[in-house]
């Protein structure tokens, strides 16, 4: 997962991507601004959030993987 998302339609880092997450069904996202307020919680996840309707600035998440350990870790939102 990389550390910096840009939603500019550059075609580079303009979703939260995951590597191979469409072979872990059931996986669930949840994305937690600075504050720790929720902005997203997705079940199935498809690596398809652009950080609609967020501002610029640093966000958690977690993503849960049926039967493995979570994956959790942060990024930086640039607009």
């Amino acid at each position: 997962v990389f550390n910096v998302m840009t939603p500019n339609e550059d075609g580079m880092n303009d979703a939260l991507v995951f590597s191979n997450l469409d072979g872990f069904p059931g996986n669930e996202l949840v994305v937690y601004d600075r504050w720790g307020t929720e902005v997203l919680r997705r079940t199935n996840y498809n690596n398809g959030w652009t950080g609609e309707g967020q501002a610029s600035g640093t966000y958690f998440y977690i993503l849960t993987i049926p039967g493995l350990d979570n994956v959790q870790g942060t990024f930086t939102l640039l607009r």
